[in-house]
């Protein structure tokens, strides 16, 4: 899957092929909601990489993320109730804020566009922004999580709000939340150089915390970011790390799959 790709490189890819990929993703993401479903799951665990060998060229490979596990889709026009299982709809490291919330999705598709805005992110600098909480795999958990993990939604929730990357975007005074205060937090990790300008622009419309105020699929595709190049952007078959089942280096992963999805 996608994410096994990022990890194994531990690193981002260039500009130009995460504008590629993005914008095949927000494509798919349009079609789905085109037909009234909301995918609630997207993540990078929840793509695979396909292979495309121009004939020009069997050296390289034009690699294109597929969506993969529908799953946990569902009618937008009829959402499910979150009275019962918050924590199980869509993995904590991907969510939308409003979904660790019991009750209806404001706009449900917009929990979709929050995270592409996520995996934009996670391609262009090869590390997750909000990460997961060690908490999750401590022992004072054990025993204290609800068969429908509600005490452990609330914990990751709290978490979240309160560390310093969320407060740096979000409640700052005096720096409203744009595309300027997502280049300063990169700018804070010496990261700036890896989100262009009319990237951060795109992830902070993806990323706005009233889902009224995210973009649809449909303007994702039609924002300046993942304006089609000249040419396709054409990733080296060696650029895509094979499999390794040891030995693979560090990278965000234990932070994601710690829902166990």
């Amino acid at each position: 899957d996608m994410f096994k790709v990022l990890d194994l490189r531990n690193r981002g890819y260039p500009a130009d092929v995460v504008r590629t990929w993005t914008r095949q993703i927000a494509g798919a993401l349009a079609a789905v909601h085109v037909n009234g479903r909301v995918f609630h799951d997207l993540s990078l665990e929840n793509m695979c990489l396909r292979y495309r060998v121009p004939a020009h060229d069997k050296d390289l490979g034009l690699c294109e993320p597929v969506l993969i596990d529908f799953g946990m889709t569902f009618d937008a026009a009829a959402p499910p109730a979150r009275a019962g299982c918050p924590f199980a709809m869509g993995k904590p490291f991907y969510k939308a804020p409003e979904q660790f919330e019991r009750g209806a999705y404001p706009v449900p598709c917009a929990v979709d566009i929050w995270s592409l805005g996520v995996c934009t992110l996670m391609w262009l600098t090869g590390h997750a922004v909000f990460d997961t909480p060690p908490l999750y795999s401590t022992p004072d958990t054990v025993g204290t999580i609800d068969t429908y993990g509600d005490n452990k939604t609330a914990r990751y929730h709290a978490h979240v709000v309160s560390t310093g990357v969320f407060r740096f975007l979000y409640a700052e005074p005096g720096h409203p939340f744009g595309k300027d205060r997502i280049r300063a937090l990169y700018g804070q990790w010496k990261e700036a150089h890896l989100v262009p300008n009319d990237a951060a622009d795109f992830v902070a419309k993806c990323l706005a915390l009233a889902p009224g105020a995210r973009m649809t699929a449909a303007e994702c595709r039609a924002h300046p970011f993942l304006a089609p190049a000249a040419a396709p952007a054409v990733v080296a078959a060696a650029a895509v790390p094979a499999f390794a089942p040891s030995g693979a280096p560090a990278g965000p992963a234990a932070a994601t799959d710690a829902d166990g999805d």
